[in-house]
């Protein structure tokens, strides 16, 4: 999946709480320390995201004791 890289600086400068105007006026140098955080943050939650799914999938496998139930033979 790909964006345009304005899409990327936008997005940045909203989660940091800038607006575009804000974030353009910055030097270079606190820009790339913003979207350098930004994308970090961004993979640290999606890291979250997949491991607490895991943790849902696993929950669903159990009986709530923590042991697998067992599925029935026909």
């Amino acid at each position: 999946m790909g964006f345009a890289a304005d899409y990327e600086l936008l997005r940045a400068a909203r989660w940091r709480g800038y607006s575009w105007e804000q974030f353009d006026s910055l030097d270079s140098d606190m820009q790339a320390l913003i979207i350098a955080e930004y994308r970090i943050e961004m993979r640290f939650a999606s890291v979250d995201q997949y491991a607490q799914s895991l943790k849902s999938k696993s929950k669903s496998k159990t009986n709530g004791t923590g042991t697998r139930r067992r599925q029935s033979r026909r």
